[in-house]
């Protein structure tokens, strides 16, 4: 973060990192609260200068910079601050993780916690805000931890460079073509590659997504690629794959399959595989290897997409002869609750959802005021 002066305190340890150029014997890892929603990551701090307030934060890897919503800033320091400008944050915490000050800007994010379906959510905590810990995300285990200290040397097995000052870039293959993606905790999508590239697929894309982005709603076709993706430690055989204008990136989608831990001071990534995969070599299934095979599963859905509403989601497509059109949905229709879950206070149940573990879903929409219900299948649309 630019000209931001950022100190951390591990509670409990006796630490106060600063920008000192040798750093420290690596520390006891100390878990962080957390809350995952599907695959984005919560944090809730408390500030000691304003006690019974507190601010709930999505860590997003791929943004440089926090971003806090003026209307949180007003609720919390009783004044109001117009977007755009900055402002330091000091003496707040979660947990062990403790802020002296950080700088955040001002921003309107109410699109953004309509689409969480979070009423609560109040900012975006940027990659640089973690420059002077190792932060360890542990999808499997649904746990954040920091620690102080660095990762060992690169070894192209678990420990990896990556590149970018203030945004964590890896060096990839995808379907042969060398590339470099960002790592972006704050996506959903498994793979996201620019609709400028050729590629070759097993399954061909369709339009099944719509993703939220700081300024506007982009429409995403989702294919089976016919080709490998290599990142990291893990070949992903004929992964899923989501066709964006904008930047190519693996999100929450693909991450779940790895505990990452990042050490920003050398630029360093650890990444355990956790997906079961299929070694191609004599290691054994739980030693990270780079020959590890993984397939990722076929993409589920009732075949409707929708875009953000005032009262809800909004249909904006009904892909041919999918359970969403065969069971009666409607291009306009806005869905306001699926299995009793309302898509504008409960998105965080919502993406804990999982697909393939349901049959069925019940949508509550309304279509030119009155409302509906209907039970429709999820199939498979990406085999």
């Amino acid at each position: 973060m630019t000209n931001a002066r950022l100190l951390y305190a591990l509670i409990g340890l006796g630490l106060l990192l600063t920008g000192c150029a040798q750093p420290p014997p690596e520390t006891a890892e100390r878990v962080v609260p957390a809350q995952f929603c599907g695959h984005y990551i919560f944090l809730e701090f408390e500030f000691a200068n304003h006690p019974g307030h507190t601010m709930r934060m999505v860590f997003d890897s791929g943004a440089s910079t926090t971003l806090v919503d003026p209307d949180s800033i007003e609720r919390i320091f009783g004044k109001r601050v117009r977007a755009g400008k900055r402002v330091k944050l000091s003496d707040f915490s979660a947990g062990p993780l403790r802020f002296n000050t950080l700088t955040v800007k001002a921003t309107e994010l109410d699109h953004i916690a309509q689409a969480f379906g979070d009423e609560h959510f109040d900012g975006i905590l940027g990659f640089t805000a973690f420059k002077q810990v190792l932060l360890t995300i542990d999808y499997p285990a649904r746990e954040v931890r920091v620690a102080t200290g660095t990762l060992p040397k690169p070894d192209g097995v678990e420990v990896f460079r990556y590149t970018g000052k203030k945004r964590p870039w890896l060096k990839t293959t995808v379907n042969g073509r060398k590339t470099t993606l960002l790592i972006d905790t704050g996506a959903g999508s498994p793979i996201a590659i620019n609709d400028k590239h050729d590629l070759d697929w097993s399954v061909d894309p369709i339009y099944l997504s719509c993703a939220v982005r700081m300024d506007r709603i982009e429409q995403r076709d989702i294919g089976r690629l016919a080709g490998d993706v290599v990142f990291g430690p893990i070949t992903f055989e004929d992964p899923i794959i989501e066709r964006t204008d904008g930047t190519e990136l693996v999100g929450g989608g693909l991450l779940k399959n790895f505990t990452l831990t990042f050490d920003q001071r050398t630029k360093r990534i650890r990444m355990t595989p956790t997906t079961p995969a299929t070694p191609t070599s004599d290691a054994t299934p739980t030693t990270p290897t780079s020959d590890a095979r993984v397939r990722i599963d076929p993409v589920r859905s009732t075949g409707m997409v929708a875009t953000l509403d005032d009262l809800g989601i909004r249909v904006v497509h009904i892909v041919p002869q999918s359970p969403a059109e065969t069971g009666g949905l409607a291009v306009d229709d806005v869905i306001i609750s699926l299995n009793g879950l309302e898509y504008l206070s409960d998105g965080c149940a919502l993406r804990n959802l999982n697909a393939s573990d349901l049959d069925e879903v019940t949508y509550a929409f309304l279509r030119d005021g009155e409302r509906h219900e209907v039970t429709v299948p999820i199939v498979e649309m990406i085999p």
